[in-house]
């Protein structure tokens, strides 16, 4: 009897990390809400290569603090759902394009995160990122962006824009943000004597990472220390790989250190956002976790 009991107990288990592994960290099972909306501008579109090329669809809809898009009942000409059936069908021509969504977020909105997305701008990104994915589109062909703006800006909380790899503008590819491929502020991981402070949603992505390795094993994790253009490529290199290094003895912290975890610097080589602004230089202050 007693045997029956542990492995229902074991399933149990299973199933519950399984849900959790999927559905609180991953959001993979959730779904927008759906209703009917109405009075929605029918500003969106997307431009290819700075060229408009979709146009006068609905805009998406948020709910102040949250990161899954209302969206409408049934699909009609020009909502949501048929943008994302247009969306799709355009980007499938062409091998080569790559999409960059921005996600907005007000002023008052900046601290709060979203599972493992360090803000809501990225994680309303990445919402409709996965909705795009459920229509057969590859993750790896979507790039994320965020940006704070103000009430009216937030009328228009998503921007859509087409590139073909390897020839983004201005030397500046936009990060994946995916689960294999993550970013972080490098504000989770101090150098020096600067006290230990991950931010909530990296301690998200160490659990889910944890658990996820558990299931699909990798040869070894890729942490890459990136800065903002500084005095000198020698200070960049430096500086981006002590970055790395505090990021790398982190995850050991956590409970991940059964596999090689390789820190790697490419200094100010890579930015992912103008360097001319102090939101863009925060931004390409980060370390990426590569999966291989």
């Amino acid at each position: 009897m007693r045997a029956p009991l542990v492995i229902l107990a074991f399933v149990v288990y299973l199933f519950t990390a399984r849900w959790y592994f999927v559905c609180q960290l991953l959001h993979i099972c959730a779904s927008p809400e759906k209703r009917e909306l109405s009075d929605q501008l029918r500003t969106l579109s997307v431009t290819d290569t700075g060229r408009a090329v979709l146009s006068g669809f609905e805009q998406f809809a948020f709910e102040r603090d949250q990161a899954w898009p209302l969206l409408p009942e049934a699909n009609r000409p020009y909502n949501n759902l048929a943008f994302l059936d247009t969306l799709t069908e355009y980007l499938l021509q062409d091998y080569y394009m790559e999409l960059l969504i921005t996600g907005r977020l007000y002023p008052d909105e900046i601290g709060l995160s979203e599972g493992y997305f360090e803000n809501l701008g990225l994680a309303r990104a990445d919402a409709v990122r996965r909705l795009l994915i459920r229509q057969g589109l590859p993750e790896d062909k979507i790039r994320l962006d965020y940006e704070v703006t103000d009430t009216a800006g937030m009328n228009e909380p998503l921007s859509f824009a087409i590139y073909r790899s390897l020839q983004w503008p201005d030397g500046i590819t936009p990060a994946l943000y995916s689960f294999k491929q993550m970013a972080f502020s490098a504000l989770n991981f101090p150098v020096g004597d600067q006290p230990y402070a991950p931010g909530l949603a990296f301690e998200k992505y160490a659990a889910l990472l944890k658990n996820y390795l558990n299931e699909n094993p990798v040869q070894r994790i890729r942490v890459i220390g990136h800065v903002a253009r500084g005095p000198s490529d020698e200070e960049d290199d430096k500086r981006a790989l002590a970055i790395a290094e505090s990021a790398r003895d982190q995850l050991r912290r956590l409970g991940i250190d059964d596999l090689p975890l390789v820190a790697e610097s490419h200094g100010s080589l890579h930015p992912i956002a103008p360097g001319d602004t102090e939101e863009g230089r925060r931004k390409n202050e980060r370390v990426t976790f590569i999966l291989e």
